[in-house]
């Protein structure tokens, strides 16, 4: 998904080339980078229900 993305600025083929190999080959770097991605998209699905639920006692009150 966020394959396109260069690491912290700009890069290389060659160094994109070389993180990707890392990437698949250290399992721990995968999981890293998956537990951030699922942590940005729990945030955000907290951040909405909480604006939900705000906005319905806004409404309620």
């Amino acid at each position: 998904m966020f394959q396109n993305v260069p690491p912290l600025g700009m890069c290389t083929p060659e160094q994109s080339m070389w993180h990707d190999d890392l990437r698949s080959t250290h399992p721990l770097l995968r999981g890293f980078e998956l537990g951030i991605v699922t942590q940005v998209i729990y945030m955000h699905y907290a951040l909405s229900y909480l604006g939900i639920i705000s906005w319905m006692f806004g409404h309620l009150i």
